[in-house]
């Protein structure tokens, strides 16, 4: 049924996106509850925000870590003595974007739940849909930006991977900006998995680079991929993970220590070179003399990650890979890309 249009009271309205977002096994301190990060995705503004102390649900949890209560957004975990909360288990986040949009609505729908779709003419609905997907998009890459930012300050994979059930998305809300007020619903909510208690330095370390725009540099995506592989048991995978993960990381620190005078031939040169044929003595170069000793150690592992990996590429799998050699290979990998 078409809405009555000729009612005198229709309002415009600035409006943001709403959208809740269940996550599993996040763990923060104490003092992180409530704590919201705020960035930039091109025009639109982001905020991500954790439940707040108010919010704490004492349901408990299952061994899987899922709350009792389906409905909690956070539940206190470890304790240290009887009242001593040591860690919370958050749940489910919230997710705002400004899109720096303006709108008309009718005034009655900002007192109204968010299911009043009759009240709203087609050329409206089409835009609070219009509205909401390019909110949706800018929510899920806000989202994974966050998440490996966190992953890279934490040095914990494990944050948030998605559950073997893939993500899940319930509703996004569009909300009127002044009140905050849902009159738009739409969406779903993404469902992720995660674990160990991040601290403050830590979540402050990730709002720094998120609000500097500094994206994680790719070979930490490449190493923690490479560690939920493992997890996994599928070795060729892991091995070619951390070989790449190795080669970008010490090819980058190549190129950016190159003088800035140097002809584009020989810098396209450097660029093709393999790593373990003049890579590994161009990369000690861009080294302090302390770290150099660190890395020495490391260039058997490297060596016999390279070929475990080439077997993987040229053969389509490697049979000889053992989980105790793709841990060695691991390790190695983390060592090196500490380095700086």
């Amino acid at each position: 049924m078409e809405p009555d249009l000729t009612h005198p009271e229709h309002t415009f309205v600035d409006v943001n996106s709403w959208t809740p977002v269940r996550v599993r096994l996040l763990q923060v301190l104490p003092e992180l509850l409530g704590r919201a990060v705020t960035f930039t995705r091109g025009e639109a503004t982001v905020r991500i925000k954790l439940p707040g102390s108010s919010e704490v649900s004492d349901s408990g949890l299952y061994f899987t870590g899922d709350p009792v209560d389906e409905f909690a957004r956070v539940s206190a975990g470890s304790r240290r003595g009887e009242n001593e909360i040591c860690e919370y288990h958050i749940h489910e986040i919230v997710i705002f974007v400004d899109p720096k949009r303006r709108t008309e609505v009718p005034t009655e729908v900002l007192g109204m739940p968010p299911t009043q779709r009759e009240k709203f003419s087609e050329g409206q609905r089409r835009e609070l849909e219009e509205i909401v997907r390019t909110t949706e998009l800018l929510v899920a890459q806000a989202f994974d930006l966050w998440i490996r930012t966190l992953r890279w300050k934490t040095m914990n994979g494990r944050i948030c991977r998605p559950a073997i059930s893939g993500p899940s998305m319930q509703r996004t809300y569009v909300i009127d900006q002044a009140s905050g007020h849902r009159f738009w619903a739409s969406g779903r909510v993404l469902k992720v998995v995660g674990t160990r208690s991040i601290t403050e330095k830590q979540w402050n370390d990730t709002e720094q680079s998120l609000a500097l725009g500094v994206n994680p540099p790719i070979w930490f995506d490449l190493f923690f991929d490479a560690g939920e592989h493992l997890e996994l048991k599928d070795l060729n995978r892991t091995v070619v993970d951390l070989a790449m993960c190795c080669e970008v990381y010490m090819k980058h620190q190549i190129l950016v220590g190159l003088p800035k005078g140097l002809s584009s031939s020989v810098r396209k040169h450097i660029e093709r070179a393999r790593v373990r044929e003049r890579g590994y003595r161009m990369f000690e170069e861009t080294l302090p003399a302390a770290l150099i000793e660190r890395f020495r150690p490391l260039r058997d592992s490297l060596d016999a990650l390279f070929e475990a990996r080439n077997v993987v590429v040229h053969q389509g799998a490697n049979p000889n890979l053992t989980d105790l050699a793709c841990e060695r290979y691991l390790s190695a990998t983390k060592e090196l890309i500490s380095l700086g």
